[in-house]
């Protein structure tokens, strides 16, 4: 019965290390492509690893629910049935959430225009979002009086001096800004890469820690074995040997019969 628990425990160790391995697999591959800011898995045996530009690839009637606990996410993922299709997380965050089918009340999250609002991912998100944006553009406003009157004037050379050293500037600024974010995002990329091969490093012992506990197993299995065939082995000395001392106990007997029919017979040549 242990050793059978001890194979179960293994077994289930080793099914949650191959899900935490193609997770950690799908984030490090996601962390090289730039334009990747989350993974998507499918559950089932096929998970499959989708990298994803943005959650709106999701598709429309899902949405995102967070998982209450986050290891073992894709189990809990896996319990909800065929209403969760799998586990989504975003690039740089740790947090895992359930990719869930919305309920028939939900399908106004999306706009009838065919463009996607968003993915409801709280219990109190709003069900739709509605933006108007209006734009007075006078110089094309069919209206005469709404129309620039002066006509253009160019600037004069001070004027443009200025301006060009403004856009100078500005692209100076532009540039150094573009070069910090590069410089954030490479560190980042570094980052994340160091905490996958942590995350692999920790997979990697994990697996040894199954390989030990099945040898283990093994290894008590073959002891409770060699116990059996010993008991079986001293069962046996002790017949034999019980069965040795119901010999000589007949032997005792035979004996001691001969001995009396000699005893008399000289009784019997004494009379004679």
């Amino acid at each position: 019965m242990k050793n059978e628990v001890l194979r179960k425990q293994a077994a289930a160790k080793k099914e949650e290390l191959g899900e935490a391995k193609a997770i950690t697999s799908c984030k490090a591959s996601c962390s090289k492509d730039k334009g990747c800011s989350g993974i998507f898995l499918r559950t089932g045996k096929d998970q499959g690893c989708k990298k994803m530009k943005d959650q709106k690839e999701l598709g429309d009637g899902l949405e995102l629910q967070a998982a209450e606990k986050n290891p073992d996410c894709m189990k809990e993922c896996a319990a909800k049935g065929a209403q969760c299709k799998g586990i989504y997380i975003s690039q740089g965050g740790g947090d895992c959430h359930m990719v869930m089918e919305q309920h028939p009340g939900n399908s106004d999250l999306y706009s009838g225009h065919g463009s996607e609002v968003g993915i409801n991912s709280s219990p109190g998100a709003q069900k739709s979002v509605n933006v108007n944006v209006h734009v007075n553009n006078y110089h094309n406003s069919p209206n005469p009086a709404s129309r620039q009157k002066d006509k253009w004037t160019p600037l004069s050379p001070d004027a443009k001096t200025e301006v060009d050293a403004a856009k100078k500037e500005a692209a100076k600024a532009a540039a150094s800004e573009e070069m910090k974010k590069d410089v954030e995002a490479d560190e980042k990329a570094k980052d994340e890469e160091a905490k996958e091969t942590e995350a692999a490093k920790k997979v990697d012992e994990g697996a040894e820690a199954v390989k030990d506990t099945e040898a283990k197993a093994t290894d008590a299995e073959g002891k409770a074995k060699d116990t059996e065939a010993k008991a079986k082995d001293t069962e046996a000395k002790a017949k034999d040997t019980d069965a040795k001392a119901k010999d000589t106990e007949a032997k005792a007997k035979d004996t001691d019969a001969k001995a009396k029919d000699t005893e008399a017979e000289a009784k019997d040549k004494a009379k004679a």
